[in-house]
């Protein structure tokens, strides 16, 4: 999928206040991921099937990195989901902010004299919260089956 930032790699993310995991589609952003087939209950109910779940980075566009520590690998997911917890996980604050009557989320992170803008995050028409996600490069994946 080619998008506004012009890689065909980036995925639409929704950033969700209300997810207990995060959710990923494709396995290309694990670093270990531990085969384990169940259901999750989902607004659309309990007929959610993942595969596993383990350890990923996910790159945001101006380049944060998001280590997940437990996200569920859901490859018939209908969105990728990237929850609070885990962007707070990461020392990340989530902030809204409006600007010319356009709503946005705002990642930041603390320094020693300020607060440090790290992503802008965009709203849909439906007034969700999504951005792009990339994976990392990284050479091996630890699968434990």
């Amino acid at each position: 999928m080619s998008n506004e930032y012009g890689s065909s790699e980036e995925e639409l993310c929704l950033v969700d206040s209300c997810t207990t995991n995060s959710i990923l589609t494709e396995i290309k952003y694990f670093q270990t991921l531990k085969k384990r087939e169940g259901n999750v209950l989902t607004i659309a109910g309990r007929d959610a099937l993942i595969l596993g779940f383990g350890r990923a980075i996910v790159t945001l566009p101006l380049g944060t990195q998001i280590m997940i520590e437990n996200v569920l690998l859901y490859p018939d997911s209908t969105r990728t989901l990237l929850s609070y917890r885990d962007i707070r996980n990461n020392g990340i604050h989530v902030e809204t902010y409006e600007e010319n009557k356009e709503k946005y989320l705002l990642l930041t992170k603390p320094t020693e004299y300020y607060k440090q803008i790290c992503e802008k995050i965009s709203t849909l028409e439906s007034g969700l919260y999504y951005t792009y996600i990339k994976p990392i490069e990284h050479d091996a994946y630890k699968i434990i089956f």
